[in-house]
């Protein structure tokens, strides 16, 4: 869609506009990446066919939208409207995707998904002071400030629970009070809840089975599928409970 809007806007991304275009959708695309996170957290989602739900999926939709469009002109107005050595540019362009490629693994692996995103809104302003450079603008200090505060806001932000996160996962409404351990992975959010005293999880157990307590701790991937972690002190006996679920069947089968 941002490639399509640089298309059919002519004269107003050509020759020197299009240096003021850069600057001005440069900062703009850093502003939106921390305000369309946000704002995103804070709108609900639940799964049914209300008008709620479709209101909220709208909303989320164009939030979510907002950086990819403009980063869209961007990238376009810098490919296509800037002059230039093109392989030059385009080569930048490719070194750019591939960091962002490599570097969510450790913004993941050292914070969390907003801090995350408040990074790249740091990387997107320093890039937006360039561009700022490159036309000229007058006042280039916003954008650095802005910057600055992204980094300062992403280190306050990794490792705690208070901060900005995920509050709903699939309808479901993720509260710290339970919440032992919460991480990401590239494709996934794992939460592991506080133990407590209960059955070993089984997934299906006989009626005959003697009743037995241990501690057990759940763990959920994105708010909603997950299994059970039991406590085990590394003996074969220890772990004698998993003879009676029903997740051991083929083991009976195949011992005969």
């Amino acid at each position: 869609a941002g490639a399509v809007r640089v298309y059919l806007g002519g004269a107003k991304f050509e020759g020197e506009a299009a240096r003021g275009a850069i600057a001005r959708l440069s900062a703009l695309f850093a502003f939106s990446i921390p305000v369309s996170h946000v704002a995103s957290l804070c709108v609900p989602f639940t799964v049914d066919l209300s008008l709620t739900s479709l209101a909220s999926l709208v909303v989320l939709t164009g939030l979510i939208s907002a950086p990819f469009y403009l980063s869209g002109m961007l990238v376009t107005i810098a490919l296509t409207r800037i002059p230039g050595r093109i392989a030059l540019t385009y080569a930048v362009d490719l070194i750019g995707a591939s960091l962002g490629s490599i570097l969510v693994i450790p913004l993941l692996r050292y914070s969390n998904i907003s801090s995350a995103f408040f990074a790249v809104a740091a990387f997107a302003a320093a890039g937006a002071a360039c561009f700022q450079r490159f036309a000229d603008v007058p006042s280039r200090k916003r954008v650095t400030v802005f910057a600055l505060a992204m980094v300062v806001l992403a280190v306050a932000n990794s490792g705690t629970l208070h901060g900005f996160r995920v509050q709903y996962a699939k309808g479901q409404l993720l509260t710290t009070e339970l919440i032992l351990h919460e991480g990401w992975n590239i494709h996934s959010l794992v939460i592991v809840d506080k133990p407590t005293q209960g059955a070993p999880p089984y997934w299906g157990v006989s009626e005959k089975t003697p009743l037995r307590l241990m501690s057990v701790a759940k763990m959920k991937i994105d708010g909603a599928a997950g299994t059970g972690m039991a406590e085990w002190d590394g003996s074969a006996e220890d772990a004698d409970w998993v003879r009676a679920d029903v997740t051991s069947l083929p083991y009976h089968v195949r011992r005969g």
